[in-house]
């Protein structure tokens, strides 16, 4: 592979799937370089968000409604001629987690603790965010939202809590940055 013209290697790297990626790390230190590399990481997951490929994200227990549901979306894909992905996940946040939101794969849930969660299915790995310092259990209202920051070229979580004050409502922001692992307070609103 010493041959292959840079340019012709890096084309073949970006078509490959991350899990064969992430094997190839160990080949060299230049390939480890390159792969971890946040412009080609960027670059690659350009290049495969255009794959049309249909990608159905399910969560099953072991229940009898779950395991029919999943061999019903089974046979829809047999059916379509759709190709078929299986993952198993032992993810104990999952379990009675709640849904905040995706972007570009990464996917952003919460627990019955509010406890938030980033995942990343394609690599298989998750990251606890550290608490934003809101108690959920003293507001009136709360909300998550889960997004990217192209400007920023980063990935945010926000939280809001509202409560009322005499007459009046007051919510208090406050935004995760994954790249800073940190949380910041902007400034309330009414």
């Amino acid at each position: 592979l010493s041959v292959l013209p840079s340019e012709i290697l890096y084309e073949l790297l970006l078509r490959l799937p991350v899990k064969s990626l992430l094997n190839m790390r160990c080949i060299s230190k230049s390939w480890f370089a390159l792969i971890s590399c946040p412009i080609f990481i960027k670059t690659h997951l350009k290049f495969s968000t255009q794959n049309q490929d249909f990608r159905c994200l399910f969560r099953a227990f072991m229940r009898i409604a779950s395991l029919l549901t999943l061999a019903l979306l089974m046979q829809l894909c047999i059916k379509k001629n759709l190709p078929i992905y299986l993952y198993l996940f032992n993810l104990i946040f999952l379990a009675m987690a709640s849904w905040v939101g995706a972007c570009e794969g990464l996917f952003c849930f919460f627990n019955q603790f509010w406890v938030l969660f980033l995942w990343n299915p394609t690599i298989r790995k998750s990251k606890k965010l550290p608490f934003s310092g809101l108690d959920p259990h003293c507001g009136q209202s709360s909300s998550c939202g889960f997004g990217y920051i192209e400007c920023q070229d980063g990935y945010k979580v926000v939280d809001i809590r509202g409560n009322s004050h005499g007459d009046v409502f007051l919510n208090v922001f406050k935004i995760y940055s994954l790249r800073s692992n940190s949380w910041k307070r902007i400034q309330d609103y009414p």
